[in-house]
This record gives structure tokens, C-alpha cells and sequence, in this order.
């Protein structure tokens, strides 16, 4: 069964780019403030207000350059 329902399967690749999708990156802004020095706490009421106050603006070109969270390096990468 499962090999029949994979063979039936299509990506659609441009889902993301539907609007109801926008919360998605809030994610992405979260990190981004964390990663710029603004404790947890205080990014992430930052960006629920930015989406409570209709202010959110989600940025879609994400550029990850490793596996796993947001400031792992690979075990070969660890000084």
C-alpha cells in the first residue's frame, strides 16, 4: 500500500508562497532577533506583537548553512 500511495505522490513546491503559510518564518524572525542579541523572552513578544499588530513581514529566502538548530557546527567544525 505504501509503495502505491508514494508513487501517487506530488510535491508541490511552490506551497510556501501561499500566504496562509506566512506564519511559518515567524520561526525565522525569532532566531534572527536571538542571533542579533535580543534575549528569547522579549524576541518572541516582539514577534507576536509584530503579527498581533498585522506588522509581520515574513522574510522567505532562508539561506541555512548546516544541519540541525541555528548555531550547531558539524562535530568536524567544533574547535
Amino acid at each position: 500500500m505504501t509503495v502505491f500511495a508514494l508513487a501517487k505522490v506530488e510535491v508541490n513546491t511552490s506551497i510556501l508562497s501561499d500566504p496562509r503559510y506566512d506564519y511559518l518564518f515567524s520561526v525565522e524572525r525569532l532566531n534572527q532577533l536571538v542571533m542579533e542579541g535580543i534575549p528569547f523572552r522579549d524576541a518572541y513578544k516582539q514577534v507576536g506583537m509584530e503579527i498581533n499588530d498585522n506588522t509581520y513581514n515574513p522574510v522567505k529566502e532562508i539561506d541555512h548553512v548546516h544541519q540541525g538548530s541555528i548555531g550547531n557546527l558539524p562535530k568536524t567544525e567544533i574547535p
